[in-house]
């Protein structure tokens, strides 16, 4: 069901209405068994400025009117409240859009049992405790057929870059989902899948994130009545709220982020389907991990210390995956509370100032991940070697290092050996002056073959790029070769998309441009939003790529704000500003001026937001008909 809000105050934010949505539908009146899943989207005009209204999107249509009734401006006295102004909610003329509430029933806000995904100290641990690579392998087979597979049709590389978080500046994932229709084959749109496909298979490849089906990231909880015996678990999982649900039943893996030391994994049985009448029947906490509070330490505190106050855990059914059945668990660590740093005086700007920089200087987290790996895959006893083990206790104090102030020092660290393993070797450097490793992490390493790219020198993409850069070169120039189109813009508007595509060229030119060593990327790059070519230090590759996202959405911001343009809001002016989007459209796909097939998808997108208004706009004169018929006829 769709609700209309209205008087949203204008310094207000989709997050501001979201928390406050949540306060309201997650209260335990509200919502006893499970909280409830909903969607907000505020208007915003062609300038980009909010307009004070926006709709909630609810599962289903008892929930909605449920709501209303306790909620609504002719129900209930309660309020929701932003900023000090009560909104103003009524059921939506519209109606109620199902691609938002499919994707909201199948991914719930603040209860998704995600997906879970496996890292290297993860593999380390799961293959030191017994599980065979083969495990490993089916799942990371499984994972690059998908990939490979992803971009095949229009909606499954929409959730794909959806999923990845590609193509957001250019919002490619929305766009390809409106289509609705298979995309023409072309050059820019096949290479800009072959580099998101590039970027998964990167992470798969270097860090070994492998999705895991069936398993779910749920928040621990403790067992308040005393139901659950020591070694006990109860999962509720309900994927729609009021839906059927499914309980767990067996042994399961629990698991919580980051794992480090060999106890991170430990093995607990579910109950399953609760007793009729019993506690958690009656109070079942869908979509949480309930543990048991009996025995001498809480199962929770096994897994690198964690506790109950909002930690996720993973869940993986032993009877669904039954490759992990041969774990060993191991007794936990001691986790011993920090020792917190004391001065005998008041704290003062200074101390605090001189904290940030030890922060800065001594977290080394990093370093202790990294050379625990290193040394469990050279160490014969693998996880289990002394010095493995040391660098879990100082892993431990290195988490607690902000609130305790007491850091590593490197000192403490074990000195890593000369040799490095394969898995660890830079992008830029053959793997094979580094030994094989044969530990599981090395073997999946070495499985992943990356796309074949031909990366361009950086004095090649620079003579490439000055001979399709002339600055007077432009999509509109030349005779229309559109075989039908019914009205040509005028000479004014051409000239106004052309001010609007030289301007976007130039700074797109100037994102293109990696500072230091005049590197280019390629316009591909930017539009999907990653760079492929390989780096010594991938982590200065994600500052940069994160630079560029940020540039590349104000900027396709900007052009949207002049595509969308334009005085008057009557049927006439928005479908004379379609036609001109549309127009622009066709001739950046047919050309190959640098920036001109970017601009393009950025017209396209254009197009669907003014199809929008026009529909937005024919709906609210029907009804502004409908109102004066009744008036008359009410006089009559």
């Amino acid at each position: 069901m769709e609700i209309s809000i209205l008087n949203v105050p204008k310094s207000a934010s989709e997050f501001d209405v979201r928390s406050a949505m949540r306060q309201e539908l997650h209260r335990p009146e509200f919502s006893p068994s499970t909280p409830i899943n909903f969607h907000v989207h505020l208007f915003q005009d062609r300038k980009g400025r909010p307009q004070g209204r926006g709709t909630l999107t609810l599962p289903t249509r008892d929930i909605g009117v449920r709501f209303l009734r306790e909620y609504g401006t002719y129900g209930g006295g309660r309020k929701v409240v932003v900023r000090n102004t009560s909104l103003m909610l009524s059921e939506s003329n519209k109606p109620v859009d199902q691609t938002i509430v499919n994707h909201i029933v199948r991914l719930p806000f603040d209860t998704h049992a995600g997906i879970f995904y496996f890292d290297r100290p993860l593999i380390m641990i799961l293959e030191g405790l017994g599980v065979p690579y083969q495990v490993f392998k089916k799942y990371q087979d499984n994972a690059i057929k998908k990939v490979n597979l992803a971009t095949s049709s229009g909606d499954s590389a929409a959730l794909f870059l959806n999923d990845l978080g590609l193509g957001t500046a250019y919002r490619v994932s929305g766009t390809l989902m409106r289509l609705g229709v298979p995309l023409p084959q072309d050059s820019f749109y096949s290479r800009a899948m072959l580099y998101a496909r590039n970027d998964a298979l990167r992470d798969i490849k270097h860090k070994s994130r492998i999705p895991i089906p069936d398993t779910y990231n749920l928040v621990g909880v403790a067992d308040v009545h005393g139901f659950l015996k020591e070694g006990e678990v109860f999962v509720c999982l309900e994927p729609v709220p009021g839906g059927p649900r499914t309980y767990l039943s067996g042994d399961v893996l629990i698991i919580r982020s980051p794992c480090i030391h060999p106890a991170d994994v430990q093995i607990a049985n579910a109950i399953g389907h609760p007793a009729a009448g019993s506690c958690v029947a009656k109070e079942p906490l869908a979509n949480t991990l309930v543990f048991s509070t009996k025995g001498r330490r809480p199962l929770c505190s096994y897994l690198g210390g964690g506790d109950l106050d909002g930690d996720e855990y993973a869940v993986i059914s032993l009877d669904q995956h039954p490759g992990f059945r041969g774990i060993r668990p191991e007794p936990p660590g001691r986790y011993d509370p920090a020792v917190p740093k004391r001065l005998p005086r008041e704290c003062t700007q200074d101390d605090i100032a001189q904290f940030v920089v030890d922060f800065t200087n001594t977290h080394n987290l990093g370093v202790l991940s990294i050379t625990w790996q290193i040394l469990a895959d050279t160490r014969e006893d693998g996880i289990f070697d002394k010095d493995c083990m040391l660098l879990t206790d100082l892993h431990s104090r290195a988490v607690d290092f902000p609130k305790s102030g007491t850091a590593v020092a490197i000192g403490e660290i074990p000195q890593r050996p000369s040799l490095l393993p394969d898995w660890h070797a830079p992008e830029t450097l053959d793997p094979d002056v580094y030994y094989t490793s044969q530990r599981a992490i090395g073997r999946l390493f070495r499985e992943v073959d990356l796309p074949t790219i031909e990366i361009e020198s950086s004095a090649a993409r620079q003579e490439r790029r000055r001979a399709e850069a002339d600055e007077t070169a432009d999509p509109f120039e030349g005779e229309d070769e559109m075989e039908y189109f019914p009205q040509t813009p005028t000479p004014d508007q051409i000239d106004s998309l052309r001010s609007t595509f030289l301007y976007y060229r130039s700074q797109l030119q100037n994102t293109c441009t990696i500072p230091g060593g005049g590197a280019m990327l390629t316009e591909e790059e930017v539009f999907i939003g990653t760079i492929v070519a390989n780096a010594s230090q991938p982590a200065k590759r994600l500052d940069h790529i994160s630079k560029v996202r940020e540039e590349m959405t104000l900027l396709v911001n900007h052009v949207r704000e002049d595509l969308m343009g334009g005085d008057g809001e009557a049927v006439e002016d928005l479908t004379r500003r379609l036609r001109v989007s549309y127009w622009a459209w066709r001739r950046c796909v047919q050309s190959d001026v640098f920036g001109a097939k970017s601009f393009g998808w950025i017209a396209m997108e254009v197009c669907f937001r003014l199809i929008d208004e026009i529909n937005e706009t024919c709906v609210r004169m029907l009804l502004r008909a409908i109102a004066s018929m009744n008036q008359r006829m009410q006089w009559i």
